[in-house]
């Protein structure tokens, strides 16, 4: 029981299993040569051992029933399938048709748009005059030369 780490839950129910220093603790032949004052030191010591692994086995078994019950309260308040689903399904009752621009609207918005003619057009334009305009700053450079 002294150094018994990986206890179970189930092996933690049942009787503490008879270690070597109870054995030792408990023969008397091992005994005769020792003085009392050295067994007691080691009964003593052992029967601390065994009272400290006690109290942190009790101590672990709280933590974690408190654990376990923190886990259960959060995930009480967390959403399952049916919260979620419940919520897609109300989302998609909002967006109703009426909600949605009008074919008229599009249309409008889409003869505003230009056409590949019209962008063409604009850029030969625009270009032309970036031509026009580089053609002067070379005519002032040079009357400035």
């Amino acid at each position: 029981m002294i150094l018994n780490s990986h206890l179970t839950s189930q092996e933690s129910s049942r009787e503490p299993k008879v270690t070597q220093i109870e054995q030792l603790l408990s023969s008397p032949s091992d005994w005769i040569n020792i003085q009392p004052v050295v067994k007691s030191a080691f009964t003593l010591f052992h029967d601390y051992l065994q009272h400290q692994n006690r109290s942190l086995h009790d101590s672990f078994t709280t933590s974690l029933s408190l654990l376990r019950h923190d886990v259960k309260e959060l995930l009480a308040g967390k959403a399952d399938v049916q919260d979620v689903s419940r919520a897609v399904s109300e989302a998609i009752q909002h967006t109703a048709f009426d909600h949605r621009p009008d074919l008229d609207e599009l249309r409008r918005q889409l003869s505003l748009r230009a056409s590949k003619h019209d962008l063409v057009t604009s850029l030969k334009a625009q270009t032309a005059v970036l031509e026009e305009i580089r053609k002067d700053q070379t005519i002032i450079r040079g009357t400035m030369e």
